[in-house]
């Protein structure tokens, strides 16, 4: 039997227009969601459709699709594998759905969803959610209504739609206003409140908002079976502790300088994409070469980045950083860019790099001709930014989480830690068994996502030259 904590049944029960629900992990969020259409699955058309921001999140170990096997299958309904959704006797339809960029919202054109369902709201963008506002109807004779998930989330439009439900000095969720319904139109981008209904009348249709906070201590199941799950939050830096953990929603790595953080990076499995003919269908290196290997000196690093067919993420494939000197330098990026090259599934290649990306440094300008020489085509990175703007300029892609990053890769780790290291202000703090803080991973990962990749060729690839003979018998070039 099914019970819903106190905060879950605050949730289930109320009868706002959109229904936030959420500030801290483990609070019983995503299950909450889960059972809010099972008050309508006798009701012959209804619908419903839960949105994630990519497929990777919702097929993951403990995800909604994986979450709803231990609910729906208890209430008779039938999954579908392959259309990630469930039918039951009544004609009622749970579908789960995900929307990898902000264009893909076009693709609902026409839909009518009675239950529209945002788990992580934060992760999608105003447009996403105000536009898919306009596909919450309904003809079964259940009033449409939207219901979300989410964590705090300072930076995101979030934060200032739930505005009169947080105290604004501390950040955290006023208990007074929890469950309480305001109303708001929304004319051209911009928000106008009321306290009623009625007030709004005179400018429009309004729609009904709350907010149910909503923490780990609002679990108690979860507190019960899994009691380390505290101690797992309590052991988070500052601002993660500060937001799953107490649900703040006035704190942000951009407060301590702090840019980025391992969560904002999907995981994906490289073994099972590559088993997949064709799936990627772009792919080009970018090197950051160092010339000596001094202590305290930068690493050389070489990213491999991919792009697949049928979806707008980024996939970072391998990473490689070490200390060479330039000849080893240079080996190492043949024997890399060979290694990928030539990796096939069956009969057929997995990737056709474009090239290699390299700024034109200490070691790139000799390394754009020498690689050039080797049949290696290569492309020259200008940097016109310093490198916190550079970031800067892809950091959006990063947080809604399109860059994606191999499940066990062996150089995660030291990936992930770099990149939270990096400070907006480029004063790095120090890495583990560092000497000196270091940026060349993030500065590689910046390139990588940036729009500049692949635009400037430089050599074009070396052809021998065929020599002649002159009259008086000695070999020379054309």
């Amino acid at each position: 039997m099914i019970v819903p904590s106190e905060k879950q049944m605050e949730f289930l029960s109320s009868e706002a227009d959109i229904g936030l629900y959420g500030g801290g992990a483990g609070g019983g969020k995503s299950f909450g969601l889960l059972m809010t259409p099972l008050y309508h699955i006798d009701v012959p058309k209804f619908n419903a459709v839960f949105f994630r921001r990519s497929i990777v999140e919702l097929r993951n170990a403990g995800g909604l699709w994986q979450e709803s096997k231990n609910l729906y299958f208890d209430v008779n309904g039938t999954p579908r594998e392959v259309y990630m959704d469930w039918n039951f006797k009544s004609g009622a339809n749970i579908k789960f759905a995900h929307l990898e960029n902000d264009n893909a919202v076009y693709n609902w054109q026409g839909s009518q969803i009675a239950l529209l369902g945002f788990d992580e709201v934060t992760h999608f963008s105003e447009h996403q959610f105000f536009y898919l506002l306009s596909r919450n109807r309904s003809t079964c004779g259940i009033k449409p209504y939207i219901r979300a998930t989410c964590n705090p989330d300072k930076d995101s439009w979030v934060r200032r739609f739930i505005d009169w439900w947080i105290d604004p000095d501390t950040g955290y969720a006023i208990p007074e206003r929890s469950g309480v319904l305001r109303w708001f139109i929304r004319k051209d981008g911009k928000l106008l409140w009321g306290n009623t209904k009625e007030e709004l009348l005179p400018f429009g249709n309004p729609k009904s908002v709350t907010f149910i906070p909503a923490l780990l201590q609002d679990n108690k199941i979860l507190m019960e079976n899994d009691p380390n799950y505290l101690s797992n939050l309590e052991a988070q830096n500052k601002v993660e502790r500060a937001k799953l953990l107490e649900g703040n929603w006035n704190i942000s790595y951009t407060d301590y300088g702090v840019v980025l953080n391992r969560s904002m990076f999907s995981r994906f499995n490289l073994q099972e994409k590559l088993q997949i003919p064709g799936f990627f269908k772009e792919s080009y290196f970018v090197f950051d070469g160092a010339s000596t290997v001094k202590t305290s000196s930068d690493y050389s690093v070489l990213m491999f980045f991919a792009k697949a067919v049928n979806d707008n993420f980024i996939y970072l494939i391998d990473v490689v950083r070490v200390k060479m000197l330039e000849p080893d330098v240079e080996q190492l990026a043949v024997d890399t860019w060979n290694y990928w090259k030539s990796l096939k599934i069956g009969q057929n290649c997995v990737f056709t790099p474009k090239g290699i990306n390299l700024e034109t440094g200490s070691t790139g300008f000799s390394l754009i001709t020498r690689l050039s020489r080797k049949g290696i085509p290569t492309f020259e990175l200008k940097p016109v930014k310093d490198k916190f703007q550079r970031l800067n300029d892809g950091l959006g892609l990063i947080k809604n989480q399109f860059v994606l990053v191999p499940e066990n890769a062996n150089w995660a780790n030291k990936f992930f830690e770099e990149c939270e290291c990096f400070r907006a202000d480029l004063k790095h703090v120090l890495m583990e068994n560092e000497t000196a803080p270091h940026d060349d991973q993030v500065d590689c990962l910046a390139y990588g996502i940036g729009s500049e990749i692949n635009q400037i060729g430089g050599i074009e690839v070396y052809k021998k030259l065929e020599p002649f003979k002159r009259k008086h018998g000695s070999w020379l070039y054309n």
